[in-house]
């Protein structure tokens, strides 16, 4: 159970009907396992919020959502209300159905999706045609939101024309967690958080993503001070890890943190502060 709305980009939508219920837990397992981030309510709504709220937020922060349809689903008014959520913020709609049906109550949400079969066994046997078709949308959505990802490429404003490579280190999963959550304030859309992950491992993989995240909580929390934006939080940490190591960190944090807070008066931007910690590692 992740118990959190936030960090997931699927959305996974189903009856309260055994059988589909099922089905939902199996795709949720299997997309997981390809490192696509879900949402399902039994599994992810925080015990003592209320449900209606954390579900539509869950859907408007998806990529993408997944419909498991059957004569149950039609039939339901939740998943009406789901579906009517996903299409009034343009969340693509996936229809897997488990069941030789067609759509009645939501056959306005579906008449343009394209449907995905999955009523013959064995189920598992169709999951991963369902895995290549969210990741064709995830795709899709990040192209939207970063057009010039093929090739010269935007990170919070730091261009970039590096080769593509992975970093064993980190995945997708956890950056895109870290750029949404993990700071506690370096917050922004899930998308976003997403693309800027997604771009990360395209385009930025070769650096250290833990000292990476270090050098954002300094900029942007740690500090209990150096307060700056997000935007201006990743420019910062990518400058120190084009031109120092973790070796120079601590030297960077100190002289930070020495130019910002703990003179007591020494009052200035967390950008003029960065700025300092970079000149004092300048003149070694």
């Amino acid at each position: 159970m992740n118990g959190n709305v936030v960090g997931h980009t699927v959305f996974l939508s189903h009856s309260v009907k055994d059988e589909d219920e099922k089905a939902a837990s199996t795709v949720y397992d299997y997309l997981e396992r390809q490192g696509i981030r879900c949402f399902m309510d039994k599994r992810d709504l925080v015990p003592g919020k209320l449900y209606p709220e954390q579900l539509a937020t869950a859907i408007r922060e998806s990529l993408a959502v997944v419909l498991v349809f059957s004569s149950s689903s039609d039939a339901s008014p939740a998943v009406q209300n789901e579906m009517a959520i996903a299409a009034n913020n343009r969340i693509p709609i996936i229809p897997l159905r488990v069941e030789d049906v067609r759509p009645r109550s939501l056959e306005f949400f579906l008449a343009a999706c394209q449907w995905l079969d999955a009523f013959t066994s064995p189920f598992e046997q169709h999951l991963p045609k369902l895995a290549a078709a969210v990741k064709q949308h995830l795709d899709s959505q990040l192209q939207k939101d970063h057009p010039r990802s093929r090739g010269s490429t935007e990170l919070s404003g730091v261009m970039t024309s590096q080769p593509a490579v992975r970093h064993p280190n980190v995945t997708l999963e956890e950056a895109s967690r870290f750029f949404y959550t993990s700071t506690n304030g370096l917050n922004m859309s899930n998308s976003k958080a997403f693309s800027l992950a997604k771009l990360w491992m395209e385009q930025h993989a070769d650096k250290d993503f833990a000292l990476f995240k270090e050098l954002c909580l300094l900029g942007y929390r740690m500090t209990e001070g150096l307060n700056m934006s997000s935007d201006d939080a990743v420019r910062v940490a990518l400058r120190f890890l084009e031109r120092y190591d973790r070796k120079d960190f601590s030297t960077f944090k100190e002289s930070c943190l020495y130019a910002y807070r703990i003179t007591g008066g020494l009052n200035m931007s967390g950008k003029q502060a960065a700025e300092f910690g970079f000149s004092k590692l300048s003149l070694g």
